[in-house]
C-alpha cells in the first residue's frame, strides 16, 4: 500500500455566499484509479470562514451540474445518481489550534477534514472516536479523475473571498 498527498485549490466566487450555496465544483486527480481518503485539511488563507461548516461531496462522473457556484445545489435525484456519488466528508467547524498553528504569526486557518460517523453527528473536530474509514473513491475516467463539490452551511459572515482563498490537502492510501 502507498500514500500520497494531493492539493486542490478550487476557483471560488468572489461574491458573498449564502447558507446552502455551492462553494465550488472541481476536478480532482486521484493518485491511482482507486484510493481511500484517510484525512486532510482545509487551509483558509485569509481566515474569512470563521465558523462556517463545509461539506465535500465526491462523484465518479460530472455529467450533470451539481449546482452553480454561489447558488443552491439544484441537481435532480436522477442526475445525482448518474454522477455516481461516492462519499462525503465535512470540514471541522472551527480552527484547529493544537500542533502550534495558533502560535504562527499571520498564519492561515487550518481546519481538519472529518469523516462522517453516526456516533458523532456534531462534527466539531474534537471527538477522538471519529470513523477512521474514509470513503473509497474510484475513477471511471482516464487519468484517475473524480469530481468534488463543496457546499457551505451556516454562513456567519457576508465577506467575499478571493478566488484562490482555500486550499484542500487530501491524504490518500492506495
Amino acid at each position: 500500500m502507498a500514500f500520497k498527498t494531493v492539493t486542490l485549490t478550487p476557483t471560488l466566487s468572489t461574491d458573498a455566499y449564502a447558507d446552502g450555496d455551492v462553494l465550488f465544483n472541481a476536478e480532482l486527480s486521484l493518485p491511482a484509479r482507486g484510493a481511500k481518503l484517510i484525512g486532510g485539511w482545509m487551509i483558509d488563507q485569509t481566515n474569512k470562514l470563521a465558523g462556517e461548516r463545509i461539506s465535500l461531496l465526491f462523484f465518479g462522473r460530472n455529467e450533470n451540474a451539481f449546482g452553480a457556484v454561489n447558488a443552491t445545489a439544484d441537481i435532480s435525484k436522477a442526475n445525482l445518481r448518474t454522477n455516481q456519488f461516492q462519499g462525503a466528508v465535512k470540514v471541522a467547524n472551527s480552527a484547529y489550534d493544537s500542533h502550534g498553528f495558533s502560535e504562527i504569526d499571520n498564519a492561515p486557518t487550518f481546519r481538519p477534514l472529518v469523516i462522517y460517523n453516526a456516533a458523532d453527528v456534531e462534527v466539531d473536530g474534537t471527538d477522538d472516536s471519529l470513523d477512521v474509514y474514509g470513503p473509497v473513491l474510484s475513477s471511471v475516467e482516464t487519468g484517475g479523475k473524480i469530481y468534488v463539490s463543496g457546499v457551505i452551511h451556516a454562513v456567519s459572515t457576508a465577506a467575499a473571498m478571493a478566488a484562490d482563498e482555500l486550499d484542500f490537502v487530501f491524504y490518500f492510501e492506495y
